[in-house]
């Protein structure tokens, strides 16, 4: 779902980019951060992907349980 709104981000913040052009001295520090934010990206999607992968859900669905009925306890109470 956040597909779209990061193209229309890039598109915006590209348009004003090429309209204004890439200000004196940070091309070099602007391609950095692209390198950058690609590549851990990258190791993030791939690490999650690859824990997806080998492991169990069963610590993740026990603690959604807890914090639901934890919610719903708080909710239900006078206590906020």
């Amino acid at each position: 779902l956040s597909i779209p709104v990061t193209a229309g981000a890039v598109a915006v913040k590209g348009v004003k980019l090429v309209k204004d052009g890439i200000p004196d001295g940070m091309a070099s520090a602007m391609l950095v951060g692209i390198v950058a934010a690609a590549v851990s990206g990258w190791l993030a999607v791939s690490g999650l992907l690859r824990l997806i992968r080998t492991k169990s859900f069963d610590g993740f669905v026990a603690y959604r349980v807890v914090a639901g009925l934890a919610i719903i306890a708080i909710a239900a109470s006078s206590w906020r």
